[in-house]
């Protein structure tokens, strides 16, 4: 069994509500939801300590269907697109690889780019850390 550490933390309350709501709803406790919670915001986010090969996709939220990848220095690294109609707009996919430092650069690019990106996240799948 893994050890556990036990510290107290203060949330505001609306985010703590979600949190009882989000234990009851999946069967679980508090402490199950946090930690999963931060298990994948160290994946998407504690990566970036060093250089490395990355792959993963760079989701866009926005008014428009396409992204004219001819605008950004890293179009190399969009190994595939794909755009999809919402009711409110499109959700724009790309599959990326390469230098995590150059699809964070393209991720940048890309909201430069977009007529009003609502939201633009990059989701890491697969990175191979340096030596």
């Amino acid at each position: 069994m893994t050890s556990k550490r036990r510290f107290g933390v203060s949330i505001p309350e609306n985010i703590a509500r979600q949190l009882e709501e989000a234990a009851v709803y999946t069967g679980s406790n508090r402490s199950l939801v946090v930690e999963k919670a931060l298990s994948e915001f160290l994946h998407e986010e504690l990566h970036v300590n060093k250089e490395h090969a990355c792959s993963g996709i760079i989701i866009v939220y926005s008014e428009t269907p396409s992204i004219n990848l001819e605008k950004t220095r890293y179009s190399q690294l969009v190994k595939g697109l794909i755009s999809v109609k919402l009711s409110s707009g499109y959700a724009v996919i790309l599959v990326v690889e390469g230098n995590y430092l150059e699809i964070q650069l393209l991720r940048r690019e890309i909201g430069e780019i977009v007529d009003k990106p609502v939201l633009s996240r990059y989701i890491p799948l697969n990175c191979t850390l340096g030596k």
